[in-house]
């Protein structure tokens, strides 16, 4: 983990093609950043960070997954996050422990805000504040979508029953038969809460039955009624 070696000019091509940036212009990019507490940190693949209270995160560039954690130290994948589609990383709010911890999927780069960054009552600094969150209002339905589609999926009762429905889940969204997984087996298995065994018990029955087809991060739909 490398923590903000560089100076801010050489991280502003990054910043300035993320999302939570558009319509920014360098300069006011710089003066954001300047009269905010902030801290950017790069991530090599596999590297973890355990966010602070009081901070909020956002992904400028790379790949990365999001674990809540218990008190208990166990972890359970929340999502995993690219700065084009979702570069707000939700944190916990629960005192006495760090709630979230990232895992680098590879070479990333994470810019952290103090929540109090937008508390400033200077006219042209609230201008800014106001372009920043509106700039992210749009992330946060996207992932109140994520959470209602895994809440849907672990309603059922059964691993199959779960499984099927996060396939249609995905034809919804891809709208093809061959469908590309983002996430691996085991953060699969964690996103449906089931054991990856379990997991692929399942889906080596349903292969034989012949309803689905599965090779790496595909799973190709055989059997057309399971998404009717």
């Amino acid at each position: 983990m490398n923590l903000l070696s560089r100076s801010l000019d050489e991280y502003i091509e990054y910043l300035i093609s993320s999302p939570i940036f558009a319509d920014f212009t360098a300069e006011e990019i710089e003066t954001f950043l300047k009269h905010n507490d902030y801290k950017i940190i790069e991530l090599d693949t596999k590297d973890s960070l355990n966010i602070e209270l009081g901070k909020s995160a956002y992904l400028i560039s790379g790949a990365v997954a999001n674990y809540e954690i218990n008190e208990n130290g166990k972890k359970t994948l929340i999502h995993i996050f690219s700065p084009e589609k979702n570069p707000m990383i939700p944190v916990g709010d629960e005192e006495g422990f760090s709630t979230v911890s990232i895992v680098a999927k590879k070479f990333s780069i994470i810019l952290l805000l103090s929540n109090n960054s937008f508390s400033s009552m200077n006219p042209s600094l609230l201008y800014l504040q106001n372009k920043f969150q509106k700039n992210i209002i749009d992330y946060f339905f996207e992932m109140a979508k994520y959470i209602m589609a895994r809440a849907l999926c672990n309603t059922e009762a059964h691993a199959r029953d779960k499984i099927i429905r996060y396939i249609k889940q995905l034809y919804q969204k891809q709208n093809k038969d061959v469908l590309t997984l983002t996430l691996s087996r085991n953060e699969l298995a964690d996103h449906l809460l089931m054991d990856t065994s379990t997991l692929m018990r399942e889906l080596k029955q349903m292969k034989k039955e012949g309803i689905i087809d599965y090779n790496r991060n595909k799973i190709i739909i055989t059997d057309t009624s399971l998404i009717s």
